[in-house]
């Protein structure tokens, strides 16, 4: 795993923040649920809404932009999509094997590590994890087992994130 910190512009942030209040206040059918996910990544966990950013090309260009100063993103195909986590969400262990880089970027201002929502992966020895921090990402390039922490009913706003998949193909 690779973590860096102050990825996005704010500018960048900020026009993600009105894409999610426009369209989710006007009903918008852009927005999906993770209940079309295997069932083994879904398993108990409540719903993560999500939006392609593929069907916004303004603000996906914006994003791809930010993140050209990573090498790591030098790879033909990428996705990138707004998850935002309500109470009871999460992911178990899991990898990603169809993606060669799979990354997270926080967008929350505040996150407290008791509210849950916290990234787990394992090495070879040991689990580790990361608190959610704004405008921090971490980046998966080696198909770590990882997963996501149930998100408790103690928070004060959902968890947003932006998830990124690539691949060479």
């Amino acid at each position: 795993m690779k973590i860096y910190k102050n990825v996005l512009n704010e500018t960048t942030i900020e026009k993600i923040y009105s894409l999610i209040k426009k369209t989710s206040t006007d009903f918008d059918p852009s927005w999906c649920t993770s209940y079309s996910w295997n069932k083994n990544i879904v398993e108990k966990s409540s719903f993560v809404l999500i939006y392609k950013l593929s069907q916004n090309k303004k603000i996906l260009n914006l994003i791809l932009e930010d993140l050209k100063k990573f090498k790591e993103f030098k790879i033909k195909n990428i996705h990138v999509m707004i998850y935002i986590w309500g109470i009871g969400a999460y992911i178990p262990f899991h990898e990603d094997p169809v993606s060669n880089i799979a990354a997270t970027i926080y967008l929350n201002k505040t996150w407290d590590k008791n509210d849950g929502g916290l990234f787990l992966y394992e090495t070879k020895k040991e689990i580790k994890g990361v608190v959610p921090e704004y405008n921090k990402m971490i980046i998966n390039d080696k198909n770590e087992s990882h997963c996501v922490t149930s998100i408790l009913p103690s928070i004060k706003e959902e968890r947003v994130t932006l998830q990124i998949f690539g691949n060479n193909v």
